[in-house]
Formats: C-alpha cells, structure tokens, sequence
C-alpha cells in the first residue's frame, strides 16, 4: 500500500475549507457585534449623562465575546490544522451557549431586578421590545450551525491525516531495503 496524492489534495481542501471557516466565523463575529455598536454609537451620539455612566454592561459583553470570535478566527487562518478547527468548534459552542444563558437571563430575570437592572446587564429598555430574546436566539442559531459545520470539518480532517500517517511513504518499498543491504 502506497500513499495516495489523493488524500494529499484532500488534505489541502480541508485547509482551504478552514479558511472558508475563519472568514464565516469572522461575519458571525461582525454580525454578533452590530448591536453593541448600535449601543455605543446612540451613547456618543447624544453625549447626555445617562444613569449608568457608560456605556450599557452588556454592550460590553457582548464586544468581548466577539472580538474573541475573531480572535479565534484569526487564529483559523494563521494555524489551519485539524486541532485548530476543533478549538473553534468548542468555542463556537461556547458562544451558543452564552447566549442561550443570555436568553434564559432574559426570560427568567426582572427587567429591573438586580440581574438586567442599572445594577445588572442595564439591558431592561431591549427587553421591553423583545430585541433581546430575538437576538440571542439569533445568534444562538448562527453559532451553532458554524459550529456544526467546523465540527464536521475537524472530523473528516482529522481521518484524513490519520490515513494519511498510517499510509507508507510513497516509492519506499521492504525489498528496496533488503536489496541494498545485500
């Protein structure tokens, strides 16, 4: 059994693949953005001292939680590898789970209690319209799906280079050996 230049070209689309992936997780990590900005955007907007001070808790948040998306993205493209498809797939389920926690805060909490309230998250005025809940489950459906598919891309990858390894080196033969040894 020789190696296959097949599986070789398999390999090199699994990478290209992985970029695909980096770019798709790059959009969902501007997307999941856009309504911080939003927030931000409205503060210096109107510059008038508001009650919280700053900029809403959750505003911040949720940049954090995207600007690591695209770290991880980043991340993709400079280390395109079977392991680094699986670290984006667990943080994508990371991500999806956050927000699922955020719909459940968001269901289960008090706009004004101390959890959501100007205490909290200060997320009580996107709640009243229902935003909120639209949002995560929003973002909870593109996470998971990015996530399924980096998931199955780490897989199908990871055989690859598994049957790739297990294979022999090509144009190395046992009797090639014997004959030169004599």
């Amino acid at each position: 059994m020789h190696f296959k230049p097949a599986a070789a070209s398999k390999a090199i689309g699994c990478r290209q693949s992985a970029y695909l992936l980096a770019v798709g997780m790059f959009a969902a990590g501007v997307f999941g953005m856009l309504p911080a900005l939003w927030d931000i955007a409205d503060y210096f907007r109107f510059l008038a001292p508001q009650p919280s001070g700053f900029v809403a808790r959750w505003a911040l948040l949720v940049l954090l939680v995207s600007f690591l998306q695209l770290a991880y993205a980043v991340y993709l493209v400079q280390l395109a590898d079977w392991t680094s498809v699986w670290v984006a797939t667990i943080f994508l389920l990371a991500v999806a789970g956050f927000y699922a926690m955020s719909l459940g805060l968001v269901f289960l909490a008090s706009p004004t209690g101390w959890l959501l309230g100007r205490g909290g998250l200060q997320i009580a005025d996107k709640m009243a319209e229902g935003k909120a809940a639209l949002w995560c489950l929003c973002m909870i459906g593109i996470s998971t799906v990015v996530a399924y598919y980096a998931g199955r891309l780490a897989l199908y990858w990871q055989r690859i280079e598994t049957a790739i390894r297990r294979a022999p080196t090509a144009g190395v033969d046992a009797n090639l050996f014997k004959n030169f040894l004599g």
